[in-house]
């Protein structure tokens, strides 16, 4: 195969002419690549855009909830003795709570056994939780809701076994064996306080110490003694007697929860009132939120005159219409309430350079009328528009800002087409800069091979024009 070298018969440099030939044909890719870039940038920009479009759209969602400007906090005089928590919608004031009994679980007790591995025999056990009615008349009612226990022990289970056969169930009832000096007792004790939580034990097929295990009142059949009897908690409430089978009242007062932790000697105070604090930080939310956008767009779209240097989106229409649109908003009005109708009434004050910063006095003021606040935000009456709250203008505006068919969708999708359409130009200056420097390489390569063959006839012709004036001066000698 012969050795080629573009230029070896011309002693024309061929290599560094066809590159700078190729050169000057890929020229318009820098400019491409820069736009690229540029428009990349473009792209992250927007995406940054919508994170914090939709971080102002999940603010305003929250101030948009009824259930924000409904929430209460409750506070006791003495949490020792009778604990309270709120949640929105509570009944609004202050209650005098006294607790003249706490609710227990009944707790019974076996026999005294020699050791825990007492063997106690075979037979079938049932255990179920209820109610016995008046001491004359003892009859057992099922605990609705509750699961009837059946459990069968073979020839020579010992206590230890029944007991761990009975928290295996995991049926509402707990066993333990107490030990003393005197040996060890099987212990049996309701998971849940009230008297609808009383245990009935049935032991039937039974041999050995097995059918001491027994506990029914209603039929006489009590082996196994009560060490402990269900009650209910016994408590008032600005003096209205209340009663519950558990601890903790959680449908006596709308939206408080009351937690009985013991009997009281006097009376407690529980007061419930509204929770400026989360109402305070919704409003926080959405103005640190606000700002957040409104500084970046204020960035991304400015034009720094000593620099000589634009933002990002400098000049691109989209974001200084968004940035304008939700500027305006924040100077609207809604008619939804008849004492705060802008968001400057709540303190809310818009800087030169479109920044909210929050005037803690009027805030204070307008918080100490949640219903009202309710009503600047959450109204949402289609049939009339300028009733609509704010904070549903502007989860909508940041919906549609953010959504499939919105601005920034929109302005991400012309910007990736664009960025489509510049790749495909750059490969096609590739295409076309490749076909080049293969032709160029081509032709200097048989112009080098012309120019080879001139120069072996031009040695040629001076070599036989040298012989024959070589022989010319012979004859003249």
């Amino acid at each position: 195969m012969a050795i080629s070298s573009p230029g070896l018969g011309s002693g024309l440099d061929v290599s560094s002419i066809v590159s700078q030939l190729v050169a000057l044909e890929r020229k318009p890719l820098e400019k491409m690549q820069t736009a690229a870039t540029f428009m990349q940038t473009q792209v992250s920009a927007y995406g940054q855009l919508q994170s914090l479009v939709s971080a102002v759209g999940d603010a305003a969602k929250a101030l948009a909830k009824p259930t924000v400007w409904q929430a209460a906090s409750a506070g006791t005089s003495d949490a020792t003795s009778v604990a309270a928590t709120a949640t929105a919608g509570a009944a609004i004031g202050s209650y005098s709570v006294s607790v003249s009994q706490i609710a227990r679980a009944q707790s019974l007790a076996s026999a005294v056994f020699t050791a825990p591995t007492d063997v106690v025999g075979a037979g079938k056990m049932t255990i179920e939780l209820g109610g016995y009615n008046v001491a004359n008349d003892p009859a057992f009612t099922p605990k609705t809701g509750s699961t009837t226990l059946e459990l069968e022990f073979a020839e020579g289970t010992t206590l230890e076994q029944v007991k761990t056969q009975i928290n295996a169930a995991n049926a509402g009832v707990s066993a333990a064996i107490v030990r003393d000096a005197n040996g060890a007792r099987l212990t049996l004790t309701s998971a849940t306080t009230g008297l609808d939580s009383t245990l009935r034990i049935a032991v039937s097929d039974a041999t050995g110490a097995l059918t001491g295990l027994a506990y029914d009142p209603a039929s006489g059949a009590n082996p196994m003694t009560q060490t402990q009897a269900a009650v209910n908690a016994l408590a008032s409430i600005n003096g209205l007697p209340i009663e519950s089978p558990t601890n903790r009242l959680t449908g006596t007062l709308d939206g408080v929860t009351l937690d009985l932790v013991k009997v009281t000697t006097a009376p407690v105070t529980v007061n419930v009132s509204s929770n400026t604090g989360s109402m305070r930080d919704a409003i926080k939310k959405f103005s640190d939120a606000y700002n957040a956008l409104n500084t970046y767009l204020a960035t991304q779209t400015k034009y720094d005159e000593e620099n000589k240097i634009g933002g990002t989106l400098q000049g691109d229409s989209a974001a200084v219409g968004l940035r304008n649109q939700f500027r305006a908003m924040l100077r609207q009005d809604s008619a939804a309430s008849s004492e705060l109708a802008r968001l400057s009434d709540i303190g809310f004050n818009v800087q030169r350079d479109g920044s909210i910063v929050l005037d803690n006095a009027k805030l204070d003021a307008a918080l100490a009328k949640p219903a009202e606040l309710s009503k600047l935000f959450t109204t949402n009456d289609t049939a009339n528009p300028a009733t609509t709250g704010l904070g549903v203008r502007f989860q909508k505006l940041a919906d549609m800002s953010t959504g499939t068919d919105g601005v920034i969708a929109s302005r991400n999708a012309g910007l990736k087409a664009r960025l489509d359409r510049n790749q495909d130009d750059q490969e096609k200056v590739n295409d076309r800069a490749d076909r080049m420097q293969t032709r160029l390489t081509q032709q200097y390569t048989a112009l080098d091979t012309q120019m080879a063959k001139f120069s072996a006839l031009s040695t040629y012709m001076t070599q036989q024009l040298a012989g024959l004036s070589n022989l010319y001066n012979k004859s003249d000698d």
